[in-house]
């Protein structure tokens, strides 16, 4: 064995450096493998039911209600259009086939 290779062996900074060179970058492709394969926790959810009845969360709870209301109610317009193309699609078939 070379005396430079017995030397650098003797050396514990070296030992720690060689070590961190070559196996951080496995231990930090090992850790994104293994990462990778679980996906990560989703958020939770709360439902507004759930909030206690405090009088400065009364608030937020009707603020949160005027906004599914608003949802539903821009759901059913979009609803009322599509009905409204349909029907409008079904007259020209109708028309068409009079013909």
């Amino acid at each position: 064995m070379p005396e430079w290779l017995i030397a650098l062996l003797n050396n514990p900074l070296a030992i720690t450096a060689l070590g961190t060179v070559f196996f951080t970058p496995l231990l930090a492709f090992l850790a994104q493998v293994f990462m990778r394969s679980s996906p990560p926790p989703g958020p939770i959810a709360y439902d507004a039911r759930d909030i206690p009845e405090h009088p400065l969360l009364v608030a937020a709870k009707v603020h949160l209600a005027d906004e599914e209301m608003a949802l539903i109610t821009g759901i059913g317009r979009k609803v009322d259009q599509i009905d409204a193309q349909l029907q409008l699609v079904h007259d020209r078939i109708d028309l068409l086939m009079r013909r």
